[in-house]
């Protein structure tokens, strides 16, 4: 994983390292007040697996946020993890533009 200061953070490390500390609440309290097991809280927080739109909503709620933003968080993760995956950059190779740009001349 990128560690540059510009790059984009799972979701989960934000609220495993931020959120929950500062809330005062334990992941097994979380996970109840979302509704969700302890199980699908902690693979977040651990970062193994993405937050849906769903989720993006219990969170949001949860700590007076915007889904917005939970989703702009995510997204912009799942971005960078995938520009930095030999196979994406492979395929992207491989693709043509289908309207490439034209350069005027003058």
């Amino acid at each position: 994983m990128n560690n540059d200061v510009n790059s984009p953070v799972h979701p989960g490390k934000i609220l495993r390292e931020t959120l929950l500390p500062e809330a005062g609440l334990s992941v097994s309290d979380a996970a109840l007040a979302l509704g969700e097991s302890d199980q699908i809280l902690h693979n977040i927080l651990a970062e193994q697996v993405p937050l849906t739109a769903a989720m993006c909503l219990k969170v949001a709620k949860l700590f007076d946020s915007s889904p917005e933003l939970w989703i702009r968080l995510q997204a912009s993760y799942d971005l960078q993890q995938a520009s930095l995956d030999d196979k994406v950059a492979a395929c992207l190779d491989r693709i043509v533009p289908a309207f490439p740009y034209k350069k005027d001349v003058a």
